[in-house]
């Protein structure tokens, strides 16, 4: 497999050459060597994991990565000129990954690379960003392209874990943002004006029409369906969410959040360790669990 620091650099020193370029010349000495260089083979007719001209509801994606053949794509990616402006583009790849029900949607213009987590419940486009990457950062680009697009970080569901973490991210910080603005408007207003009662959430809802009992069921479940034997290929979050017919919030801010889960998740892994040939969970529990776990509590 090629070094993507190397593939960088070698993109970056021969910059020059890439003005005035169609995007074909993007695909074919950018993008395909960026994804070599993340574990894709472009190469095996028998696996197609680089899919090209990928058809959506009619329309053609540029780039469609399948992690086994037969299955629904786990990215799509749209490429655009070198260096030309990729906001105007964003609505066509991700109306094409949300009416695939294709979780990643990656616009690129060779230099810059714009990450979206197609399924995630916002308001707008931009609110579905959890990434973007300029490959002349070049440490921040490595470390980011592995995070969110290395093959066996999207596998294992890894990558759609980061994505779901960093939106999360974001929108805590753009909330915090905007109580500080709302403050210092009502600090410096002439008068006060009583605020609306805000609308309950929908975790909020979903926490008052549930009883802990019924949810704390499907905490089992949860972790049922997420912790397979040792070694076993773990279902990501989305489909676990859409198994069992759960809104987002509902979902990743209720049911993986709550008490519940942490005992289901604890008492799944102590049951599958103590089964006949059981074995201890020695890897990245918290990528595997979503939550820190002590050895202590799984003694």
């Amino acid at each position: 497999m090629p070094d993507l620091r190397n593939t960088l650099a070698h993109i970056l020193e021969h910059e020059r050459y890439l003005a005035g370029t169609n995007e074909a010349t993007t695909q074919q000495y950018i993008v395909l060597p960026i994804l070599r260089a993340l574990g894709w083979d472009d190469t095996n007719l028998a696996s197609m994991e680089v899919l090209p001209e990928y058809t959506v509801e009619s329309r053609r994606a540029d780039y469609a990565l399948h992690i086994e053949r037969g299955q629904n794509p786990v990215g799509l990616i749209e490429c655009k000129k070198w260096n030309e402006p990729i906001t105007r583009h964003e609505e066509q790849v991700c109306f094409y990954a949300y009416s695939g029900n294709i979780p990643l949607a990656i616009i690129t213009n060779g230099k810059l690379w714009r990450f979206y987590l197609s399924r995630w419940e916002a308001s707008s486009l931009s609110d579905r960003i959890f990434c973007e990457v300029d490959i002349e950062n070049r440490d921040r680009a490595i470390s980011d392209l592995e995070k969110y697009l290395l093959k066996s970080n999207v596998a294992s569901g890894e990558s759609e874990l980061n994505a779901e973490i960093a939106l999360k991210e974001k929108e805590t910080t753009e909330t915090a943002a905007a109580n500080v603005v709302a403050a210092l408007k009502l600090h410096t207003a002439t008068r006060i004006r009583k605020k609306p009662e805000p609308k309950s959430s929908i975790a909020k809802r979903y926490t008052s029409e549930t009883t802990e009992e019924a949810r704390d069921k499907i905490a089992v479940k949860v972790a049922e369906l997420r912790i397979n034997a040792t070694g076993s290929k773990p279902l990501s979050w989305r489909k676990i969410r859409e198994k069992l017919g759960l809104k987002n919030d509902q979902f990743h801010k209720v049911i993986r959040l709550s008490d519940g889960y942490r005992t289901a998740v604890i008492e799944r892994i102590k049951t599958l360790k103590s089964a006949e040939g059981g074995s201890e969970y020695n890897g990245k529990l918290k990528v595997l669990t979503g939550i820190e776990i002590s050895n202590e509590e799984l003694k």
